[in-house]
This record gives structure tokens, C-alpha cells and sequence, in this order.
């Protein structure tokens, strides 16, 4: 009984390991989609309008010329 208590001991923290590990990578996965998303986001709406401005500013430039 006492060896039998053991070796279910040992199995549900290999099992527990397992799933730590997996959720560690998880939540790495998720954590670099996450920020990309943010970052993606962020450069949608601050770098874009700037771009687009030069570009508008350089071809008024350009066509004024």
C-alpha cells in the first residue's frame, strides 16, 4: 500500500511538471503575440499618420516645384 501511495505520488508530479512546463510555453507564446499585437497597434496609429504626412509633405513639395 505505502509503495503503491509512492508511485502515484511520483506520477502526478511528473504529470504536474509536464503541464508546467506547457504552460510556461504557453504563456510565452502568448505573451510575445500579445505584445506584437500592442506594438503593431501602437505603430498603426503613431508611426502611419507620421509616414503618411511625410510622403503627402515631400509630393506637395515636390508637385509645388
Amino acid at each position: 500500500l505505502h509503495l503503491h501511495h509512492e508511485l502515484y505520488k511520483d506520477t502526478l508530479t511528473n504529470k504536474l511538471g509536464d503541464n508546467y512546463m506547457e504552460w510556461i510555453m504557453y504563456m510565452l507564446l502568448w505573451s510575445i503575440i500579445v505584445v506584437s499585437g500592442i506594438y503593431s497597434t501602437y505603430w498603426l496609429i503613431v508611426e502611419m499618420p507620421v509616414l503618411l504626412k511625410i510622403k503627402r509633405e515631400e509630393l506637395y513639395e515636390r508637385w509645388r516645384d
